[in-house]
């Protein structure tokens, strides 16, 4: 599996533009800090194998 490495400043420069937001510095370095936690929360679970529901029965 390829390893992604996102860049946030730009993702959240992005938002920014799209959705026509001004976040002071303050704002955007929060925001950046937690979309890298969450990043990082995420490629943690990556490593996990898939839960089992009542409604997912199938063998991985």
């Amino acid at each position: 599996m390829q390893k992604v490495t996102l860049d946030w400043s730009t993702y959240l420069a992005q938002m920014e533009q799209i959705l026509g937001l001004e976040l002071d510095e303050t704002r955007r370095a929060e925001l950046q800090l937690q979309f890298s936690r969450i990043g990082r929360h995420g490629r943690t679970a990556d490593g996990l194998p898939p839960r089992r529901t009542p409604g997912n029965r199938r063998s991985v």
